[in-house]
C-alpha cells in the first residue's frame, strides 16, 4: 500500500505522495471533464440504457479523470464506470462523479423542490438547509458526490430569465440562505451517504447582465459587486464552508471572471477559504477566446484561465484541445508546473474530503428508499405553501366551494410547471394549475379554461423521436458536431441523437 491509500496519514501528506507519483498527463486528466453521453444510450425519457465500456475505454484509454458528469445513470451503472477507474488505471484514482442538483437532483425520479426564488420567498433559511440536505441524500443515492449548486445570483434586472434560479435581490437575504442551504448539502462529514460537496454558481457577478441578457457583461461595476454580490458567496465559503464554485461566464468592467486572478484566487481561496477547485461554466474559458477577444489562440486562453484559478474545464474544449494545449504549455515553459500542480491538488483534495479513496462505490440499493421519499416530499410541499406570497385580498379569496363556474386562463395553467433544472420527460406525479383548480372545486362548478396567449410566439415542440431514423435506420437522427460555427473539417463527435430538444451551447 502508498503511502495516498493510507487514510491515518493527512489528506495533504496522501495527495503529495500521489502527484509525486502522477505523470504529467495524468495530472492534466485531473483538470478534465467527461460526460455520459459519449459512452452510454439513452431511452426517450433521458434514463441510461446502455454503459458501453468499450466506448467508455477507447475515450478514457485506462486513465482516471478529474470529474464524469452522470446524466441519466443509476447508482449500479455509476459503480460499474467508478470499478474502471479504481481496477483498471495505473493509480486507482477514482472519479469524482457531479451532477446538476438546483432544486432536485435533475433525474425524473428525483423529489422537485420549489425553484430557489420560492424557497427565498419563505423567508426561512432553515428551510434551505432542510432542502439541501435532503437533495444532497438523494444526489449520492444516485452515486453523485458534488453538484453544481446552489445558485447564488443576485438579481436585480427583472428581464433576466434566469431570475428563478436566485434567491432574489436582497444581499442580506440570499446570504442567508445561501449559508443555510450549503450546511444542509454538506453536513459535517462529506464521507457519509446522505452528504454531496457542493459547489455554489455562478462566481460572480452573473445575474445582472447588460439588457438582462444571458452571458452579457456585468451592468455592476467592481466596487457593486464586491459590496453587494460578493457577500452572498462569503456567506456560502467562509460561513457555510462551500468546498468548490463555478466561475461565470460575464466581465466585469470588461474583465472576464474565468481570467481574473483577484476574484478566483485572491478572494475566493485568500478571503473566503474555499478548499476545493474551480470549476469554469460551460465554456467560460473558451470565451476568452471567441467571446471576449482577450485570448488570440484557444491555448492562451486555457493557460489565462488556469493561471487566474480555474481548477477543471466542463466542456469548454474538446478533450484533445484541453489537454494538447496544457502539455504544450508546460514543455514550451509558457506556464509553469505549479500552476497545473495547483489545480490537481485541489481536484485530488475534494476526492478524499469525500472518502472516495476508501469508499468509492454507492450503496445500490439506497435510491429506492431515499428518491421522493415522504419525508422529501412532505418538505417539498411545505416550502411551496410557504412560498406563496399574497400581495393582496380584498375578501375575494379563498373561493367559495360553491361557485357556478370558474375561468382559468394562461399558456401556464394546463402544463405542469417544475422550473429549470429539472427532468421532466418521464416524470410523474405532477400537478397543473389547472388540474389543481378542478381538483378542488365542488363537482358542481363549471371550470373554464383558454390559453389565451403564448409566452414567446408560437410554442416550439419537438419531433416525436418514432419519427426520425439515423443513417443506419435506427431511431433518432445522426448528428456530427464540429468545432467552430461551420460544419468544416473532421467532426469532433459524431452520435446519434434520439431527439432535437437541446441547446447547443
Amino acid at each position: 500500500m502508498y503511502p495516498y491509500q493510507n487514510p491515518d496519514l493527512s489528506t495533504e501528506e496522501r495527495i503529495s505522495d500521489l502527484m509525486s507519483r502522477m505523470t504529467l498527463e495524468e495530472k492534466i486528466l485531473q483538470t478534465d471533464q467527461y460526460y455520459s453521453g459519449d459512452f452510454t444510450t439513452q431511452d426517450e425519457n433521458g434514463k441510461v440504457t446502455a454503459v458501453d465500456m468499450q466506448r467508455f475505454d477507447a475515450l478514457m484509454q485506462h486513465n482516471s479523470v478529474g470529474s464524469v458528469q452522470l446524466r441519466g445513470m443509476t447508482a449500479a451503472q455509476a459503480n460499474v464506470v467508478q470499478r474502471y477507474a479504481i481496477e483498471n488505471t495505473r493509480l486507482g484514482i477514482p472519479y469524482l462523479f457531479s451532477e446538476e442538483a438546483l432544486h432536485g437532483l435533475m433525474t425524473n425520479n428525483a423529489t422537485s423542490f420549489p425553484q430557489q426564488i420560492g424557497l427565498a420567498a419563505s423567508f426561512e433559511p432553515e428551510l434551505g438547509r432542510e432542502m439541501g440536505h435532503a437533495i444532497a441524500a438523494e444526489s449520492r443515492a444516485c452515486g453523485i458526490h458534488e453538484t453544481y449548486s446552489p445558485v447564488m445570483d443576485l438579481i436585480r434586472d427583472p428581464r433576466y430569465g434566469r431570475a428563478e434560479e436566485s434567491y432574489g435581490e436582497d444581499t442580506y437575504l440570499c446570504a442567508e440562505f445561501a449559508r443555510e442551504t450549503v450546511l444542509g448539502m454538506q453536513g459535517t462529514d462529506l464521507t457519509t451517504p446522505d452528504t454531496v460537496a457542493a459547489e455554489p454558481k455562478h462566481y460572480v457577478g452573473y445575474g445582472n447582465p447588460v439588457g438582462g441578457l444571458n452571458c452579457a457583461p456585468c451592468t455592476m461595476g467592481r466596487h457593486d459587486v464586491f459590496s453587494d454580490c460578493l457577500p452572498v458567496f462569503e456567506a456560502a465559503f467562509a460561513d457555510g464552508k462551500a468546498c468548490d464554485a463555478m466561475c461565470s461566464y460575464n466581465s466585469i468592467d470588461s474583465i472576464p471572471v474565468s481570467m481574473d486572478h483577484e476574484l478566483l484566487t485572491d478572494v475566493l481561496r485568500g478571503q473566503f477559504g474555499m478548499p476545493g477547485f474551480v470549476r469554469s461554466d460551460l465554456t467560460a474559458v473558451s470565451r476568452l477566446y471567441d467571446w471576449h477577444f482577450i485570448a488570440e489562440t484557444p491555448e492562451e486562453a486555457i493557460r489565462l484561465g488556469l493561471e487566474a484559478g480555474v481548477d477543471l474545464q466542463l466542456y469548454d474544449f474538446p478533450h484533445d484541445v484541453w489537454q494538447k494545449a496544457i502539455a504544450h504549455l508546460i514543455e514550451s515553459g509558457s506556464m509553469k508546473m505549479s500552476v497545473l500542480d495547483t489545480a490537481c491538488r485541489r481536484v485530488l483534495r475534494m476526492k478524499f474530503a469525500l472518502g472516495l479513496f476508501e469508499n468509492p462505490y454507492t450503496d445500490e440499493k439506497r435510491a429506492d428508499t431515499i428518491l421522493r421519499c415522504p419525508e422529501h416530499l412532505a418538505t417539498a410541499e411545505k416550502i411551496a405553501e410557504k412560498s406563496i406570497v399574497l400581495l393582496k385580498n380584498d375578501g375575494l379569496l379563498p373561493l367559495r366551494k360553491d361557485l357556478r363556474s370558474v375561468a382559468v386562463i394562461g399558456p401556464a395553467a394546463d402544463t405542469v410547471s417544475y422550473g429549470d433544472y429539472t427532468e421532466t420527460r418521464g416524470r410523474k406525479g405532477g400537478v397543473s394549475v389547472l388540474d389543481g383548480i378542478r381538483a378542488a372545486v365542488s363537482p358542481e362548478t363549471e371550470v373554464l379554461y383558454e390559453r389565451g396567449c403564448n409566452f414567446l410566439g408560437q410554442a416550439l415542440h419537438p419531433f416525436d423521436p418514432s419519427m426520425l431514423r439515423d443513417e443506419n435506420g435506427e431511431a433518432g437522427l445522426t448528428g456530427r458536431y464540429y468545432n467552430g460555427p461551420v460544419p468544416q473539417g473532421e467532426p469532433v463527435q459524431v452520435r446519434t441523437d434520439r431527439t432535437v430538444n437541446f441547446n447547443w451551447i
